[in-house]
């Protein structure tokens, strides 16, 4: 395995917890849903992160249209040619007063994350009224009506066991132009993985292959898959065929060394379900963007990281697939034994 430097490339910023909704899978359900980063702090990270070549931010929360200094912060960044990514669930854009305001200093681009395909389904996952699902829908189709640069993502969990296909249809149906699949993983929250809605591994992957050839149809192929699975738990065939149709992406920033996460204290976390524990914190441990590069590559967090991005089972070092699969999500193996389930790919 070769170890690298943390180089950050992209940047995200988790300027809020507060949310509109209360998905039962989401690492926000470990906050108090109430922190808001300040203007002058999001201000101060950012200026470090352009000094460290970083020009482009993805704003996440919570919920980051909630947060009050976006529109402000989003001039900041015109000025200063950073590119900034607006990671919602689009509920604010249904909001006629917001939508006339974002239009005026919108975000460069947006993720839209679908919680649901209908009002039941929302009440049941997100723990709202279902009349908000109205929102939800005259938001997203506000925002993909009127902005080219987006994606709309959904994060399968134990929710969508059977009803998988209805929500990918709903997606494009609100305009989306193609749909990205991510997979549960565990929080750790206190200390112990919220796993609840974690899907057990192989009743994953059986349940996609089987839903698989119906999504590419609803999608017109336009389907993806961040692929935070191992690539062997996946039937002989399936992985090649998903590169063949350029439907998959692997490997995440925490795995490359290559992002930064900050939370809205101005603490540094290595990956959102691990925001108990930070590696560090701003006018603590740096000021400037040599102290955040001392700070992410001295000798106590590199042994983080290569605790992290080690071989969850001897097994992967025979493997063929794992600089293009590195074990998957490194927090899936805090509720699950890989010796269990790890079967190298060697021809």
């Amino acid at each position: 395995m070769t170890l690298k430097k943390v180089e950050p490339r992209g940047a995200w910023l988790n300027v809020n917890r507060k949310c509109q909704l209360r998905c039962q899978w989401c690492y926000a359900t470990g906050s108090d849903y109430d922190s808001d980063m300040s203007y002058e702090l999001a201000i101060t990270l950012t200026e470090i992160l352009i000094e460290m070549g970083i020009n482009k931010v993805l704003l996440i929360g919570g919920e980051p249209s909630l947060w009050p200094y976006l529109f402000k912060y989003n001039k900041f960044c015109n000025e200063h040619n950073v590119k900034t990514v607006l990671v919602t669930n689009g509920i604010a854009f249904s909001n006629d007063i917001f939508w006339k305001n974002y239009l005026k200093t919108p975000c460069s681009s947006a993720g839209i994350s679908i919680k649901a395909g209908n009002p039941s389904q929302l009440h049941e996952v997100a723990g709202v009224k279902k009349e908000m699902f109205a929102s939800v829908k005259k938001g997203i189709e506000r925002y993909t009506s009127n902005f080219n640069k987006f994606g709309i993502g959904i994060t399968f969990n134990s929710f969508y066991l059977n009803n998988l296909p209805e929500i990918v249809e709903f997606a494009m149906d609100c305009g989306a132009k193609s749909v990205k699949i991510d997979f549960c993983h565990p929080p750790i929250v206190e200390g112990k993985p919220e796993s609840e809605y974690m899907i057990e591994p192989l009743e994953l992957t059986r349940t996609i292959e089987m839903y698989y050839e119906k999504l590419n149809e609803i999608t017109n192929g336009q389907i993806v898959f961040q692929m935070n699975v191992p690539f062997c738990f996946w039937s002989k065939g399936f992985i090649e065929l998903l590169k063949k149709r350029n439907q998959i992406y692997s490997v995440c920033q925490l795995q490359k060394r290559n992002g930064l996460m900050l939370d809205t204290d101005g603490s540094v976390i290595i990956c959102n379900g691990l925001f108990d524990y930070p590696v560090g914190k701003y006018n603590v441990d740096f000021t400037n963007h040599k102290q955040l590069d001392e700070l992410l590559n001295n000798r106590k967090n590199t042994k983080i990281y290569n605790k992290m991005i080690a071989y969850p089972s001897t097994k992967c070092q025979e493997c063929l697939m794992w600089e293009e699969c590195a074990g998957g999500c490194p927090l899936r193996w805090s509720v699950y034994d890989p010796e269990k389930y790890v079967k190298p790919i060697t021809k």
